[in-house]
C-alpha cells in the first residue's frame, strides 16, 4: 500500500524535498516545487491567560471554527504556591472570537457547587447548531495558605461536558464519569453529518483511572450510553474523530506506538485494535522533569495521537515519536518528529511517513476542503533548545511558521518554582472552516524570566 499524500516543506519561499518514507511498501512522493502557495496570514490574536509569573503554566489549548467565530479553550494557574509544591488553581477557559471581529466574548461556565472547579485540559468540538461542545477536567478545589491559591485534589477528579450554543449559553451533559483519582486527557467530537443515523451525538473518549483503561462514551441527546473499552491501559492520551454517515475513529498511545479502532456504532464494540504508527517516545529523558520524556530545555512531551477523517472519507492521523518517527529503539536527546499516517480503508491499513526534520512536538489536525489535511505543530529553534515556533503545514501547501518570533522554552528549576515541565502543555489545536485554518498554541512571547508565564496565540491562514 501506498500513501497519496505529497509532502514537502517551505522555507523562505523556497520548496526544499521532503523525502517520505512510506510503511507497508516503500514509496517515495515529492513535490513539484511550483504547486507551493503562500496562505494569507491574520494578524496574531493573544487570548492572555490568567497566569502569574512566578508560577509555571500549562496553558493546553483547544480551538474549533463555527459562522459565530473561533472558540478557544485553554487552561492555565490562576494562583500557585510560591513553592510550588502542589498544582494551583489549574482551572479552564472559553472564549469566543466573533466572526465579525469586536471585542472577545468570555463564556460563563456554569458554577459546579460543592467546591467543584474546572480544573483543565479543555476539548473542543463544532456543534450542529453553529456552537461547540466543551469539556473539561473538574475537581474539587481546597484553598490552601497562600492567598487566593487553591489545590486541586487528585482524588477526586470527574469529566464535565457542556453544550454552548452560538450565543454563549451553556447547557450541562451531566454523569459522563464518576469522581476517580486522574481522569485525564479527554477528547470530543461531534456527528455533524445529517446522513448520519447518530446525528448530533457527542462523543467523549479519555483515561480511565478508576480502570486504567481508556474509555468512550456517547450522548445521543438525551442521555450518556454505556462506556465502550477502547485499550486495557491507560495513559493512552487518547483522540476521536467522526467521519461521513457517523463512523467513529479513535486513536491512542501504547507501548509500541499508536493504535486505532473504527467503528460505525457506539452501541456495539468497535472494529479491531491496529497499529497505525510504530515507534519510541518522542523527547528525552530529564532527570528535573520526573515521570515523563521532554525535549528541549524543559518541555515535556508525549505522542499526543490526532485524528482527522478527510472528504473522501479517509482517515489521517498524527503523533510525535521518538527516532525517525518509523520503528526506533529508545530515542536519544531532544528526539522528537512529527509523524503523519493515511488509511483508505477506515483503518485496516496505514501508510506512514515522518513529515519533519527537526525536533518536533504537539501535532495537531484538520481536514480541509478536497480532501487535503491542515497539521499544526511546535519545532526548536535553536541547538540549545531553549527557544521554539509554531508551524502550520497544508497537503500541496508546505510548512509555513505562523508563530511572530521564536519563544522561551521554561528554564526554570525545582527551586525557581517550576519543577512540573508542563510549560506549554501537551497540545497545541487547529480547526478548519471552509478553506480557511485557525491555529491556537500556547507562547511565552513577551513572558519574563525565569519562569514563564504563558498565553495562547491564535492565527488563521486562508488561501
Amino acid at each position: 500500500m501506498t500513501a497519496d499524500v505529497v509532502l514537502y516543506r517551505v522555507t523562505n519561499s523556497r520548496a526544499r524535498w521532503l523525502a517520505v518514507v512510506v510503511a507497508a511498501g516503500t514509496a517515495v512522493l515529492l513535490a513539484a516545487p511550483g504547486q507551493a502557495s503562500a496562505p494569507r496570514l491574520s494578524p496574531v490574536v493573544r487570548v492572555q491567560t490568567p497566569g502569574m509569573a512566578g508560577c509555571h503554566a500549562e496553558s493546553e489549548t483547544a480551538v474549533a471554527q463555527t459562522s459565530a467565530g473561533t472558540w478557544v479553550g485553554y487552561n492555565d494557574l490562576g494562583a500557585c504556591q510560591a513553592a510550588d509544591t502542589v498544582l494551583g488553581e489549574h482551572t479552564s477557559y472559553l472564549q469566543l472570537l466573533p466572526a465579525g471581529g469586536g471585542a472577545a466574548k468570555v463564556i460563563s461556565l456554569p458554577a459546579l457547587g460543592d467546591r467543584w472547579g474546572y480544573a483543565g485540559d479543555p476539548a473542543l468540538a463544532p456543534d450542529v447548531n453553529g456552537g461547540v461542545v466543551f469539556a473539561s477536567l473538574a475537581s474539587v478545589q481546597t484553598p490552601q495558605a497562600d492567598p487566593g491559591s487553591l489545590a486541586l485534589s487528585s482524588a477526586t477528579v470527574r469529566l464535565e461536558v457542556l453544550r454552548v450554543s452560538p450565543s454563549g449559553a451553556v447547557h450541562r451533559l451531566p454523569g459522563v464519569s464518576r469522581s476517580a483519582p486522574f481522569e485525564d486527557k479527554e477528547a470530543v467530537a461531534v456527528d455533524r453529518d445529517p446522513r448520519s443515523p447518530h446525528y448530533g451525538w457527542v462523543y467523549l473518549v479519555w483515561d480511565d483511572a478508576v480502570v486504567s483503561q481508556v474509555t468512550m462514551r456517547a450522548f445521543d441527546g438525551h442521555r450518556w450510553l454505556p462506556r465502550l473499552l477502547i485499550n486495557d491501559a491507560a495513559g493512552g492520551h487518547p483522540d476521536v474523530a467522526i467521519g461521513s454517515h457517523g463512523r467513529i475513529a479513535v486513536a491512542y498511545e501504547t507501548q509500541g506506538g499508536v493504535e486505532a479502532r473504527v467503528a460505525s456504532d457506539p452501541r456495539r464494540p468497535l472494529g479491531p485494535h491496529i497499529r497505525a504508527l510504530a515507534g519510541a517516545d518522542p523527547g528525552h529523558i530529564n532527570p528535573s522533569c520526573p515521570l515523563i520524556n521532554s525535549v528541549g530545555l524543559r518541555q515535556r512531551v508525549v505522542r499526543s495521537p490526532r485524528l482527522a477523517w478527510d472528504s473522501r472519507d479517509r482517515l489521517h492521523l498524527v503523533a510525535a515519536l521518538g527516532g525517525s518517527g518509523l520503528a526506533t529503539p529508545a530515542p536519544t536527546a531532544g528526539d522528537s518528529r512529527v509523524v503523519h499516517a493515511l488509511s483508505s480503508d477506515a483503518g485496516l491499513h496505514w501508510a506512514q511517513s515522518a513529515l519533519t526534520e527537526q525536533t518536533s512536538w504537539a501535532p495537531s489536525i484538520a481536514a480541509l476542503p478536497g480532501g487535503d489535511v491542515a497539521i499544526g505543530y511546535l519545532e526548536l529553534a535553536d541547538a540549545a533548545g531553549r527557544t521554539f515556533s509554531a508551524h502550520v503545514w497544508r497537503t500541496h501547501g508546505g510548512a509555513v511558521t505562523v508563530s511572530p518570533a521564536v519563544a522561551a522554552l521554561n528554564q526554570g528549576t525545582e527551586t525557581q518554582g517550576s519543577n512540573y515541565c508542563y510549560g506549554l502543555g501537551d497540545y497545541t489545536g487547529i480547526a478548519v472552516l471552509g478553506s480557511d485554518v485557525a491555529y491556537a498554541w500556547a507562547s511565552t512571547d513577551g513572558a519574563a524570566a525565569p519562569v514563564y508565564d504563558t498565553d495562547v496565540l491564535v492565527r488563521h491562514l486562508t488561501g
